[in-house]
């Protein structure tokens, strides 16, 4: 069986084919013999291209689709320019490095782990309702490979306890499992809260997702970000104790492009 790199798959110079040269004064071959010897070449050289292709390199991985949920960090909110979001960064660096993955923003300022749960799902009184446009049920239509479920701060703002937000995001990991779609969150970020135990359970949430989605999951938002007090660093915010600026976007994107999602998904494809 020829290599890649072997003459017959076009690695190097082609022999010519054996030809029989005829006798000055022989009888020319008989017809039948010549058609066998065509026949026997060009089976010859179709099982030598059937070779190759199984030799050859392929065209590279299949194409991956990423789908990001989220509120208005993952929508671009503090940056600035949209290409300084953290999401917007991700993509051009895969497009710079791999080439061969999508990634799709459903995300939406103001948004809850509410918001998100799948579509049908009833929430309490006073809470968000879902949005069946932008929440996991639309980002499993669009058929991706992950999901990526970025809501930093919005759920203790609204009042909502650690205990529920894991439950939510739990419920939207189970709707992507069914489809068979791996899920990866990233823990709360520093927000200026006014008091101390909201600002302490944005960074306690990170240890409950830890526990509830395994440490390979979740993306840690929250260490590096954060100064005294549980407060958001001053050189990541935009000027309004919520939202990063184009640096701290750039961090963010920088933990996300660490958790190399396209190298995990390809693994899993290969077991």
């Amino acid at each position: 069986r020829p290599s890649a790199t072997s003459p017959a798959c076009g690695g190097g110079q082609l022999r010519r084919p054996f030809r029989p040269q005829r006798q000055v004064g022989a009888a020319a071959p008989v017809s039948f013999l010549g058609a066998m010897l065509r026949s026997a070449l060009a089976a010859s050289a179709a099982l030598s291209l059937a070779a190759c292709a199984a030799v050859s390199p392929s065209a590279g991985p299949r194409p991956l689709t990423i789908v990001v949920l989220g509120s208005s960090t993952a929508a671009g909110g503090g940056a600035g320019h949209r290409d300084s979001a953290w999401v917007a960064r991700v993509r051009a660096h895969y497009a710079r490095t791999d080439g061969r993955v999508a990634v799709l923003n459903l995300a939406r300022s103001g948004y809850t782990t509410f918001k998100v749960l799948p579509t049908g799902t009833p929430t309490p009184a006073g809470m968000p309702t879902v949005d069946p446009l932008h929440n996991v049920t639309a980002a499993l239509a669009l058929r991706p490979d992950a999901i990526v479920v970025n809501l930093p701060s919005n759920d203790r703002a609204y009042g909502i306890r650690i205990g529920q937000q894991v439950a939510n995001f739990e419920a939207m990991r189970a709707s992507a499992a069914a489809a068979g779609v791996p899920v990866w969150v990233t823990t709360a970020q520093p927000r200026n809260l006014p008091d101390d135990e909201t600002r302490r359970d944005q960074r306690l949430l990170g240890d409950s997702l830890r526990a509830a989605f395994g440490v390979g999951r979740v993306i840690e938002t929250y260490d590096g970000f954060e100064m005294s007090g549980d407060s958001l660093r001053r050189d990541l915010d935009s000027g309004d104790g919520t939202h990063l600026n184009a640096t701290g976007h750039r961090l963010l994107a920088d933990r996300v492009i660490a958790a190399d999602l396209p190298a995990a998904l390809r693994r899993m494809r290969r077991r």
